[in-house]
C-alpha cells in the first residue's frame, strides 16, 4: 500500500466529519457565519485534494486551463494603439498604395486580439505580422517549436471565427 492509498481513507473520514459539523451549525445564526464559511472552504479543499489523489490530475485545471482563467480578460478600450500606416507608405512609396484601417476594422481587430491568450497573441503576431518562422519564435520565447505551432493554430482558429462571423 502506497502513501496515497493510506491517506485517502483518512481524508474521506475527515471530510465526512466536517460535513457533519457543518450540518450541525445553524445557518440562521450570524454567530456561526464565519465558522460555516471556513468549514465550507475546508470541504472544497479536501474534495479537490481527494480528486487529485484519486486521479492524479489537478481538479482546478480542465483541458490544461485553470478554471478561474475565464476571469482573466484582456480589453482594449482604445483602438488608437493600432497605427494608421498611410504616412509610412508615403515615405516608402510602396506601389503608391495607401493602406489604412477603418473604425470598423479597428473594432474587429480589437475583438480578435481580446479573444487570444497572451501567448497566442504573441506567437500569432510574431508569425503573421513579423513573418518569423516557428523555430525563430520558439528560440526567442524559450518554448518548443511544437508549442508555438499549437498557439499559432489556436489563434488562427479564433481569428477565423471572428472574421468569419463579421466579414
Amino acid at each position: 500500500m502506497n502513501w496515497v492509498e493510506e491517506l485517502l481513507p483518512e481524508y474521506r473520514k475527515w471530510r465526512r466529519e466536517l460535513s457533519k459539523k457543518a450540518r450541525e451549525l445553524d445557518v440562521n445564526m450570524p454567530y456561526y457565519a464565519n465558522d460555516i464559511k471556513q468549514i465550507n472552504s475546508m470541504l472544497r479543499t479536501m474534495t479537490d485534494d481527494i480528486k487529485f489523489m484519486e486521479t492524479g490530475k489537478d481538479p482546478m485545471y480542465q483541458g490544461g486551463i485553470h478554471i478561474h482563467a475565464v476571469y482573466h480578460t484582456k480589453t482594449y478600450g482604445n483602438v488608437d494603439f493600432i497605427p494608421d500606416i498611410t504616412e509610412q507608405l508615403k515615405e516608402n512609396d510602396i506601389n503608391k498604395k495607401h493602406l489604412y484601417l477603418s473604425e470598423d476594422e479597428k473594432i474587429m481587430l480589437k475583438d480578435i486580439l481580446s479573444k487570444l491568450s497572451k501567448r497566442e497573441e504573441e506567437c500569432y503576431l510574431m508569425h503573421v505580422a513579423q513573418d518569423k518562422s516557428m523555430a525563430d519564435i520558439a528560440d526567442e520565447l524559450g518554448i518548443a517549436r511544437g508549442t508555438v505551432q499549437v498557439y499559432v493554430r489556436r489563434a488562427l482558429k479564433k481569428v477565423e471565427s471572428v472574421v468569419g462571423k463579421d466579414g
